[in-house]
């Protein structure tokens, strides 16, 4: 799947939503209602932004996919099946939020951002988790409008699922310390689960 920038064909969200926006914390999802505006900040984690192009009706699903502690090959059979399970369920929540409210897979648009090499610690966990998310994508028959994918930037997305508006920018200095300081929390959190069943995104 070809990593592509926001084209100009996707509107652009106002620099006036920033204010109003509802951030999507790592490791959840949020479905917006009416013209609310949501963001997020990825470093090394991946957003979904999806919407029912008739409805309206979308959200975004913000998750950093886990490697398998204590292997140098941390996407290791065992581990991307984990990591693939943990991906379709951040996914599915996000879109079967969008079916509730009326929508339907036909009718999805979907962009997706992140998984940049920011940080050494978690360059495999980015490279892993963009993999697991494209294939997954084929697997469900998901084309993305847009996929902005890996690089060497912190990324803040602003996003309007009532209109489809995307806007996405380089986090500054300090937004993208604090961006990397939850993601690396995340990953010790996954180090100290005894159980790799036991981890939960939502």
């Amino acid at each position: 799947m070809a990593t592509s920038a926001v084209s100009g064909t996707i509107p652009a969200a106002d620099d006036r939503d920033d204010a109003r926006a509802i951030e999507v914390p790592l490791g959840d999802y949020r479905l917006a209602a009416g013209g609310d505006v949501l963001t997020a900040g990825m470093g090394a984690s991946l957003c979904v932004c999806a919407r029912d192009t008739q409805t309206g009706v979308g959200g975004i699903s913000h998750f950093l996919l886990p490697a398998e502690e204590g292997s140098r090959n941390i996407w290791s059979v065992n581990a991307a099946a984990r990591a693939m399970r943990l991906g379709n369920h951040a996914i599915e929540h996000l879109v079967t939020g969008i079916q509730k409210r009326g929508g339907t897979r036909g009718r999805l648009q979907v962009m997706v951002f992140g998984g940049a090499l920011v940080h050494g610690d978690m360059y495999e966990v980015a490279r892993g988790s963009v993999d697991v998310l494209q294939r997954y994508l084929v697997i469900e028959g998901i084309w993305p409008l847009c996929a902005e994918l890996g690089g060497h930037e912190v990324r803040e997305v602003v996003y309007v699922p009532a209109t489809g508006s995307v806007r996405v920018t380089g986090a500054g200095a300090d937004r993208a310390r604090t961006i990397l300081a939850r993601e690396l929390e995340e990953i010790r959190r996954w180090a100290a689960s005894s159980d790799a069943d036991d981890i939960v995104l939502f």
